[in-house]
């Protein structure tokens, strides 16, 4: 009994650590792209198309990862509890991934978000921007960080998008998705 529940915690670690290690790959291109507009080496309006695609490709890619995770659990029949540990790492990832972009954005465009104190350090800035990104995913504006242009708010609309299908869609229904799935592996 002992040594089932130990292979089951040790599965779930190797399976959170991947996607944990994975995500660090896609937060670093993120950061990349701080250190390439740094160096001058673009336009910044490019520089800021750069970081929307990231941000519209790492979304993509986080939807793909918590789709296989459903659908993996619901194959093995993994326990609830283990699949909301994976969404609240996952969750965790996406908010600092989000954080990244916000914080590119301002180091790129200082105007794109209000509230943000400009003069303040790096590490200042990176706080108010991990915060921007939390009160956004939990559908919290306080309305003192507010995006201004048009990069900045289509970024917080991904982010609110992703944050509602993760929220809403995945966790508050995972139950009866599961079923399905499950049925649907059945019949194929």
């Amino acid at each position: 009994m002992n040594q089932a529940i130990s292979q089951r915690l040790f599965s779930l670690r190797n399976s959170s650590a991947g996607a944990i290690l994975k995500s660090a790959i896609i937060i670093l291109l993120g950061i990349t792209v701080f250190y390439v507009d740094d160096r001058d080496f673009f336009n910044y309006r490019i520089t800021l198309g750069i970081i929307i695609a990231l941000s519209l490709l790492k979304s993509f890619y986080f939807v793909s990862i918590s789709y296989q995770k459903i659908l993996e659990v619901s194959i093995k029949n993994t326990a609830y509890y283990e699949f909301i540990l994976f969404m609240a790492t996952h969750i965790f990832v996406i908010i600092i991934s989000f954080a990244a972009d916000f914080f590119c954005l301002v180091q790129v465009d200082p105007r794109s978000i209000t509230g943000i104190n400009q003069t303040a350090g790096l590490f200042e800035k990176a706080f108010d921007c991990f915060y921007f990104s939390v009160l956004n995913f939990s559908f919290f504006g306080y309305g003192d960080i507010i995006p201004v242009t048009i990069p900045a708010k289509l970024i917080l609309m991904v982010e609110a998008l992703l944050s509602f299908m993760a929220i809403i869609l995945v966790l508050s229904d995972f139950i009866s998705l599961k079923e399905s799935l499950v049925d649907r592996h059945r019949k194929n």
